[in-house]
């Protein structure tokens, strides 16, 4: 599910029911980011916010690629590097 947050409430814009158990995986998140690129063309995303299940290299190499900042709620034992 993809959301727009405003004033401390979410807003469901796309969304995807799934015939499986578990998180999304790459494709299907891509999937719907280009969806909302799509259909808000003149929108700027100020950023993702997603939470700890969202992670992984090449989830992050998307973001980037795409030009959108993402903020993650992460678990504490967590470890970030950047190269």
């Amino acid at each position: 599910m993809l959301t727009l947050s405003w004033n401390g409430k979410s807003i469901p814009l796309f969304w995807k029911l799934k015939d499986k158990r578990g998180n999304s995986n790459l494709r299907e998140k891509i999937e719907l980011l280009e969806k909302f690129k799509k259909v808000f063309t003149d929108v700027k995303l100020a950023g993702l916010l997603a939470d700890r299940e969202f992670i992984g290299e090449e989830w992050f190499s998307e973001l980037n690629e795409m030009g959108i900042p993402f903020y993650l709620r992460v678990r504490n034992n967590f470890q970030i590097q950047r190269k």
